[in-house]
């Protein structure tokens, strides 16, 4: 996805548009919640509590920290950004 992103930010760059790509590791949903229907709540709560902890912030995306980014790609707050992916991952650096 970060190459498509780069090889379309390049073709279409002259003609105006911009391409950013947004890139969320594991991010708490009712979506990801409904995947791990074999979990009960605590057992859910607890793989989300071990996974946080390993994050340098402390905790996982949720949809709200997901869209912020997209909005700030969306906003000219990001106007000379093109071509690069954006990661929303709570500092995840073994990724």
């Amino acid at each position: 996805m970060r190459g498509l992103t780069q090889a379309l930010a390049v073709e279409l760059g002259p003609s105006g548009i911009r391409v950013l790509g947004v890139a969320a590791t594991f991010t708490v949903t009712p979506g990801t919640r409904a995947r791990m229907a074999d979990l009960d709540d605590a057992a859910f709560d607890a793989y989300v509590e071990r996974a946080a902890a390993r994050k340098p912030l402390r905790r996982l995306p949720v949809a709200d920290d997901v869209a912020r980014v997209v909005l700030f790609c969306a906003s000219d707050l990001s106007a000379l950004m093109t071509g690069t992916t954006l990661v929303v991952d709570a500092g995840d650096l073994a990724g």
